[in-house]
């Protein structure tokens, strides 16, 4: 069953310098996700940001306790707020605020 994050859970978003990127020898993503530059703060601990691809469409997602969480119906909210992040905006979500990196 795939488990989603809710936005609730997001307490703040930074970016970090991009992480080398996990792929085959043929350059495919490989089954537990290639990180990305964003982590989010969930429960008082930063998690990763890791996509993993399948043909032309990639799936957003963090671990949390040996489980896959995708982002799902907030990913558009965690860009907007990743976009907030690098502009040193303050976008209005009293759930998640940008972080400094």
């Amino acid at each position: 069953m795939v488990k989603y994050l809710e936005l609730h859970q997001v307490e703040a978003l930074k970016r970090t310098k991009q992480p080398r990127q996990r792929l085959d020898s043929l350059g495919y993503t490989l089954r537990g996700g290639s990180p990305t530059d964003l982590m989010l703060l969930i429960e008082g601990r930063w998690r990763r940001i890791y996509v993993i691809q399948f043909s032309n469409a990639g799936s957003a997602f963090v671990k949390l306790n040996r489980e896959q969480y995708f982002l799902g119906r907030i990913d558009h909210d965690i860009r907007d707020l990743a976009m907030g992040a690098m502009v040193n905006e303050n976008p209005v979500y009293p759930e998640a605020k940008p972080c400094e990196a």
